[in-house]
């Protein structure tokens, strides 16, 4: 399980949302929607940053740690304001 939506933090028209059972081993910020296929890192974690234009959402951004590793859960906490991103990974 992702776990998607475990944490949500809202600021303006952007929405962070924390997946702590996210599983890709990739370990960089991507734009947009492009996400490793490789679910090798279990419970990783991850989170998506979802920006509102009008009346449509989509998603502007997926983080991940630097130093990502298995049982992470980075996600697990979120926290958005203004154009500052805060991301919890309690077993890190």
């Amino acid at each position: 399980s992702y776990e998607f939506g475990v944490s949500v933090s809202i600021s303006g028209d952007r929405i962070l949302v924390g997946s702590r059972g996210e599983a890709s081993s990739q370990t960089t910020i991507s734009n947009g929607t492009t996400v490793s296929s490789d679910n090798s890192s279990t419970l990783s974690g991850a989170a998506y940053v979802f920006k509102r234009t009008a009346s449509t959402w989509q998603q502007e951004a997926y983080l991940k740690a630097p130093n990502s590793g298995a049982n992470d859960r980075f996600g697990f906490s979120t926290s958005l304001y203004n154009n500052y991103i805060v991301i919890g990974a309690p077993d890190e």
